[in-house]
Parts: structure tokens; C-alpha cells; sequence
């Protein structure tokens, strides 16, 4: 056994391999004289919660904190969070924030409130309540507390600086199994945490969860873990299921690891194995019976009900049933790997496989490798022990971390990028081993500068394309549209029927204005009371809103829906180039509600052919008030 002073000299001489990955220094190294086996081994009495207190306390946040590329990142993520008005499917609003909604806000009189999908149908529903409650619920909450019963525009910003808090865990996290900086700077430079994490999709809630199992898991391979270990292993697991049951197959490489070094221990019996990991087992068991009670008192409204509520037991049969895949779109089974690994993960796979062959030529048994620069263009290689190479901060657990859950997913015929979400964690693990990140070499300063570039350039393609322009017009048109329902914009109108063509479906809750206040009418004056009173009760007067989403439907069914409306105004919502091209002359009466200039910029990945050679002022949403003579 190693001593604690040669722990921590082998911890530090692997900081110098990986902290000047982004950064090497003119100088020389400072070389460290490592002794292993150097000291008695001690044996401690180790407390329950001994192990997770000393795992707490040689956390090295502060040297994640006082990074300024680190910082600079943190930064640059909260802006694009706070400023980011795309859509990237709609499922990041109604998978989250529009059934929390409906939960915090009222909506009882303006006609159509927040829409509850098929996920959450009462019969047989796929989705567990609690995940919503403990994200958006707890912001909206906070908001309705600070703002009153008061809708306010700005109601995606708590939402998206709250997630953009929750990520931060996947840094401490990354940070703390590499003791190092590098992975948490990959994560911070990744496409994925600008674009997917600081967004309300339930991948995002999973990709964290992820997080805090790894970091648990990391501490029960490489320490004498705990009760409290297996317990809080447990805890996430069932939370994690709970939020996606695709979460099983991201820790089953993780499960198999712990499960292995359980049972190849030379002390290890049957029974000693299963008294060691029956914390986590009744931890699970424990958490997931409160989740399926009030998943089953929030369905069934009692808790009596002779048939409980199992939301993820609920989504996997649904997943295995292709019959129900095909109305979401089926796919080829190879469609993971051959087109949303690269979309995705781009020149990461290149680094990933560099530190899986790296590692598949040097054997496990054999020292890391350490370089130290003397002169320009020259290294000089020492090698020192290895660290316990079993748990995440080595290659071989993160690489099957990463593409054992491909696998698995890609089982399924229904294969969409954000499925890979969480994937992020174990790669930048994995990316941060590549051996040009740690050599000094001229060959890997070349491979090093080429891997930054290309990471980089792919990360600031994608956010400007599924950060910013990807339907980019729908949420400042919903924004604009519920500022308008709000001021009785449309004068004496009772019902408005609002039609949206050729857009992803809009979140209502971003849209339908909510429950007005009642206006009290003391004794006054005639004069007072047409002056001041009789136009806030005007104001106050309920407004049927119809939500309308024909999605692409052909243009002569849209001109039908238009023909057959019955309120008092019909809008319609839809791109302006769209409008141009293939309306303008097919209606009788159109007037734009907000000028000539169209709101955002709207990118349908459907549909680029409309929108070549068309002014850029017309490349948003344009909405119109339509009718028929």
C-alpha cells in the first residue's frame, strides 16, 4: 500500500501531466523525486461518513477557480444561457417548463393553458413528476413568490440561469476525478454545454446526474469506501432513472466497475459483497418507492390505487414497441455513431481515440509517462508509478463509459443527437488523456494546436447554429405575442385563434397571458368611473386564446383552417419568407401586426431551400392578422 506522502507526490507529478495541457511553460519542469511504497502503511478506523469527509476535503476546487480560461468560459456560458432564444426541439420546453407552469401559474380563464403532451397522460404516463418539480418547478415557484401572481416576459431567464448553476456541478465533478483542470476546460469548451446543457431538456437533468454518479463512483473505486458511499451512489442512481430510464445504460459500465473490484478483491465474498453494497441498494429502493408514491398520488390523486404509477417501466415499454417509435421517426440503427458522434462530439473522438490507443500500447502495469522540456522543440521523458488506474481518472472505465451506451441506444430505432447528451462526461475524461495534450514534443504541439482549433471552431458553429439561429424567431415572436394579448392590443376582441405554420409547436406557456386580477370599483363619480375604471375593466376582461399548430401541413389546409375561423381576430404566425413566397396572394385580407420586419432569425433545417436569395430582413417570424370576405 502506498504511503500518503507518496500518494500525494504521485497526484502532483500527474497535475504536471495534465495541467500544462493548455498551457506548457518556457521553462523547465520542476521535477518530482517519487517514492512508491516509501512509509508504513497505516491502517485507520474509518467512521461512516470518514471517506466522503476526506474525498470533500482534497477536493482542488480552488485551483479550478482561480483559473482565468476557466472563468472567462463560465462567463461566456451565462451569456449565451441568458441570451440564447432558440429552439433546438420542442421537447426542452414540454418535457419541463410547460408542465411546471401549469403547475405555478394560472391560466383558468384565457381559453387554452399550457399544453400536457402524451408523456403525461393519465392512463399510462412515461414521465415522473419530481425531475420537473426539483428544476423549473422550483423557479417558477421562486418567481410567483417575488413577482406575484404577475406573468412576466422574462420568465426564461430565472429558468436559464438556474440551469446554468446546475452545470457548474458537472465542472466541480470532472475537476475532482481528474484532479485536474483539463476535463472541466474540455466540458467548458464542448458544444454540448453551450447548446444542450443550459436548456430545461431532461438529457440536460440526466448529464448532470451523470455527474455527481461518476464522481461516487470514482470515490468507491479508487478508496476504501463507505456505507455512505453505496448510500449516496443509490440516491443519484434512483433519481437518475427516475429522470430518464436511458440513465441505466449510462451507469452500467460504472455498476459493472464497482461490481468487479468488489468481487476481485482478495478479501471478497459472496457475503461481504452484498453486506458492502446493500447501502446502495436500500438507498435506491428507498428513494425510488417515495418517487413512484407520489408519481402514483399525482396520476391517481390517492394513494390507495390498486395500480402504482411506474413512469420509467412505463417509457421502456414504450421504447421497445417500434410501432410506437414510428410517430416519432425511425432511423438506422447505425445513425449514433455515423452522424451524431461527429455532429456532436466532432474532433473529440479524434483526441478520445488517440488516449484509447495510447493506452493500448503502453500496458497497464507501466509508469505514465511525464515530459520534461530542456530546450526548445526537445523533451525528455521520466516515467513514474501510476496512480490506481481502476477508477475514472484513467482510459480504459471512461471509454467504456462512452461507448457502451452508444451501443445500447443505438439498439433503438428512434436516434436523436441530444440521446448522446450525457456522453460529454466520460468524454472529456477520456479527451483529456490524449497523449498530445501532455507531451511537449514538436509532433504533439502541432496535433495539440490542430485538436484546440478544430474543438473550438466546431463549438462556435454549433452554438450559432442550434444556440441562436435554429427556429430562432419562435420565442421573441411568443415573447412579443403574449406582451400584446396582455395590453388588449386587440381592443374589443373576445377570442383570438392563433395559427402557427411551419414551426416547431410554441411552448403556450411563453404565450397565453395569464388569469387577470379582479378590478375593485369603490363608490366614484360617472366622470371617474368611465375614465379610470371602465378601461381597466376592459382590460380585465378574460381572452379566449386558441393555439392553433399545423406544423408543415400543406398550404391549402392552412388556407381552410383560416377560411373556417370563427373568433374575433385570427393570426398568423409563421416565417416571413414563408409568407412571401407562398401566401401573399392566397388570402383576402392581411395585415402584419408588427411592421414589415420579421422577428429573429428563423433557420428551418427543413426547409433551407426557401430561405436562399431572401432578404435578410425577412428571414424571421412575421405574424398577421388574416381573414377571409
Amino acid at each position: 500500500m502506498v504511503g500518503s506522502n507518496s500518494t500525494n507526490e504521485v497526484e502532483r507529478g500527474q497535475e504536471v501531466s495534465q495541467e500544462g495541457l493548455l498551457n506548457l511553460p518556457p521553462g523547465p519542469y520542476r521535477r518530482f523525486k517519487l517514492a512508491a511504497g516509501r512509509g508504513a502503511t497505516r491502517t485507520h478506523a474509518h467512521s461512516p461518513t470518514a471517506g466522503v469527509w476526506k474525498r470533500i476535503r482534497t477536493l482542488k476546487l480552488a485551483q479550478l477557480l482561480k483559473d482565468r480560461r476557466w472563468q472567462l468560459l463560465v462567463v461566456l456560458r451565462l451569456l449565451v444561457a441568458l441570451s440564447s432564444q432558440s429552439v433546438i426541439h420542442p421537447d426542452e420546453h414540454f418535457q419541463n417548463p410547460e408542465l411546471a407552469a401549469a403547475w405555478i401559474f394560472d391560466y383558468s380563464n384565457t381559453g387554452q393553458g399550457p399544453l400536457k403532451t402524451w408523456e403525461w397522460l393519465d392512463q399510462d404516463p412515461v414521465r415522473s413528476v419530481f425531475p420537473v418539480a426539483a428544476s423549473t418547478g422550483v423557479v417558477f415557484q421562486l418567481l410567483r413568490l417575488v413577482l406575484g401572481p404577475r406573468q412576466s416576459e422574462l420568465v426564461c431567464l430565472p429558468e436559464a440561469f438556474f440551469l446554468f448553476l446546475l452545470t457548474l456541478i458537472i465542472d466541480i465533478c470532472l475537476q475532482s476525478i481528474a484532479r485536474s483542470n483539463t476535463p472541466a476546460l474540455v466540458f467548458a469548451t464542448s458544444p454540448i454545454v453551450f447548446a444542450f446543457l443550459v436548456r430545461p431538456f431532461s438529457n440536460s437533468l440526466e448529464a448532470i446526474l451523470l455527474a455527481l454518479t461518476s464522481f461516487v463512483a470514482h470515490g468507491i473505486l479508487t478508496q476504501p469506501p463507505s456505507k455512505l458511499h453505496y448510500a449516496t451512489y443509490g440516491l443519484v442512481t434512483s433519481l437518475g432513472v427516475f429522470t430518464r430510464i436511458s440513465f441505466l445504460f449510462f451507469t452500467l459500465p460504472l455498476v459493472l466497475a464497482i461490481l468487479c473490484r468488489e468481487l476481485l478483491s482478495r478479501s471478497s465474498t459472496l457475503v461481504r459483497t452484498a453486506t458492502r453494497g446493500a447501502p446502495a441498494v436500500l438507498a435506491l429502493g428507498l428513494l425510488s418507492t417515495v418517487l413512484v408514491s407520489i408519481d402514483t398520488y399525482y396520476y391517481r390523486g390517492t394513494l390507495s390505487s390498486k395500480h402504482w404509477v411506474l413512469a420509467p417501466l412505463n417509457l421502456l415499454r414504450y421504447n421497445v414497441a417500434t410501432t410506437n417509435l414510428e410517430t416519432h421517426g425511425l432511423h438506422p440503427r447505425y445513425l449514433h455513431i455515423v452522424l451524431n458522434w461527429p455532429m456532436l462530439f466532432g474532433a473529440g473522438l479524434w483526441a478520445a481515440t488517440a488516449a484509447v490507443l495510447a493506452r493500448k500500447a503502453v500496458p497497464a502495469s507501466a509508469p505514465k509517462v511525464v515530459t520534461k522540456r530542456k530546450k526548445k522543440g526537445k523533451a525528455k521523458v521520466e516515467a513514474i508509478p501510476a496512480k490506481n488506474l481502476t477508477g475514472l481518472d484513467g482510459v480504459l472505465l471512461p471509454a467504456a463509459c462512452f461507448v457502451v451506451p452508444t451501443l445500447l441506444l443505438s439498439l433503438q430505432p428512434h436516434q436523436e443527437p441530444r440521446f448522446l447528451v450525457p456522453l460529454i462526461v466520460p468524454l472529456s475524461l477520456l479527451i483529456s488523456k490524449a497523449f498530445f495534450l501532455s507531451t511537449g514534443t514538436s509532433a504533439a504541439r502541432r496535433k495539440y494546436q490542430l485538436f484546440w482549433s478544430l474543438w473550438c471552431l466546431h463549438t462556435i458553429l454549433f452554438t450559432l447554429i442550434f444556440g441562436y439561429l435554429h427556429q430562432g424567431g419562435l420565442l421573441p415572436t411568443l415573447i412579443r405575442l403574449n406582451e400584446s394579448l396582455r395590453s388588449n392590443a386587440f381592443d374589443s376582441a373576445q377570442s383570438v385563434d392563433i395559427i402557427f405554420w411551419r414551426t416547431f409547436m410554441p411552448p403556450r406557456h411563453l404565450l397565453v397571458p395569464l388569469r387577470s386580477e379582479s378590478v375593485d370599483c369603490p363608490f366614484i363619480s360617472w366622470t371617474e368611473f368611465t375614465q379610470i375604471i371602465y378601461p381597466l375593466l376592459i382590460s380585465a376582461t378574460p381572452l379566449q386564446v386558441t393555439i392553433k399548430d399545423v406544423a408543415g401541413a400543406p398550404l391549402s389546409e392552412l388556407l381552410t383552417i383560416i377560411h373556417n375561423s370563427n373568433s374575433s381576430r385570427t393570426l398568423l404566425v409563421t416565417p416571413a419568407y414563408a409568407y412571401d413566397a407562398l401566401l401573399s396572394g392566397n388570402i383576402d385580407f392581411a395585415r402584419p401586426l408588427y411592421g414589415s420586419r420579421s422577428l429573429g432569425i428563423h433557420l428551418d433545417m427543413d426547409r433551407l431551400q426557401d430561405m436562399v436569395g431572401v432578404d435578410w430582413r425577412r428571414l424571421g417570424m412575421g405574424v398577421w392578422e388574416v381573414g377571409h370576405t
